[in-house]
């Protein structure tokens, strides 16, 4: 397989798109939840989290397939979900910051493990549908 730069650039500026899209959305419906029906309001923003680290994981390892993406996202997400159970001191300072929040959460919940796997799954069916090309 020939090495396709233009294919590179190309699938690279639609990520960082795709990614600038993402965060503002998610923290939208996460900030106004309440305006959403319910489903989406309490759901939406742990998949988006989980797509939007598909895209940057695509970003970075642009390689990679996207079977690969997938299961690189759904371990470092369950990683970071799991890693709720830990309640190291330095941890649960950094879990008191905005952006310590929002990448690491403050508690677990199972609901969490599903959206992210829906998030990623979403990532992986467009990746698969081939729209960067």
């Amino acid at each position: 397989m020939r090495f396709n730069y233009n294919y590179l650039v190309k699938s690279r500026a639609i990520y960082l798109l795709f990614i600038a899209l993402i965060i503002p959305l998610g923290l939208f419906i996460r900030k106004n939840k309440a305006d959403f029906p319910s489903l989406i309001g309490e759901f939406a923003p742990d998949a988006l989290w989980a797509l939007m680290l598909f895209w940057i994981f695509g970003l970075v390892f642009f390689r990679f397939s996207a079977s690969q993406l997938l299961v690189l996202t759904l371990v470092f997400t369950f990683l970071i979900e799991f890693s709720q159970f830990y309640k190291g001191e330095w941890l649960m300072e950094a879990r008191q910051t905005f952006v310590g929040a929002m990448l690491l959460g403050h508690s677990f919940l199972w609901t969490d493990l599903i959206c992210y796997t829906v998030g990623a799954c979403v990532g992986w069916g467009i990746e698969k549908m081939r729209l960067f090309q």
